[in-house]
């Protein structure tokens, strides 16, 4: 994590800001679902396994938040089970991909949890909304569905 700050005895990193009006404005122009209204929620255990694989909390947010592309993005499942697919470029060039679920209240209020909204600004998490998604699993994408991306990306006209 880049540059912590301490806030109410936690460790919270800081981001750096993006443009929010011309990704909202790319957004809209592509039909990305409400991605841009969702807030990401991170917990001690969604923070180890993004550690275990070597990905930074603020390479999920730039990848569902789609600060480098446009992100792909899949919903699969139903109910409790309901999931959804985010793969997105990354500030290098690499793709990653993300699975995140519906965020639980149990979620928001466990000791650690932040949450990063589309601002890219990360704060404690205040009161459990609807639009919080919880980070489940990432993992940079292997060549294939790099190729798949880029001709999903050359379908909708933006390659």
């Amino acid at each position: 994590m880049k540059e912590p700050t301490e806030t109410s005895s936690r460790q919270i990193p800081r981001f750096h800001l993006h443009s929010v009006a011309l990704r909202q404005k790319g957004a809209y122009l592509l039909g990305m679902p409400n991605v841009l209204h969702w807030t990401l929620v991170f917990t001690p255990s969604s923070l180890e396994h993004l550690a275990d694989r070597d990905i930074a909390v603020e390479d999920v947010a730039d990848a569902v938040f789609g600060y480098y592309g446009v992100p792909f993005v899949r919903k699969f499942g139903r109910d409790q089970r309901l999931r959804w697919l985010i793969s997105a470029p990354l500030e290098g060039g690499e793709l990653l991909s993300c699975v995140l679920r519906s965020a639980l209240p149990r979620d928001v209020t466990a000791k650690g949890a932040f949450v990063i909204p589309a601002t890219g600004v990360p704060e404690a998490p205040s009161e459990f909304k609807a639009s919080m998604r919880l980070c489940v699993s990432a993992r940079l994408s292997a060549t294939d569905e790099v190729r798949s991306y880029r001709a999903w990306r050359r379908q909708k006209g933006n390659a």
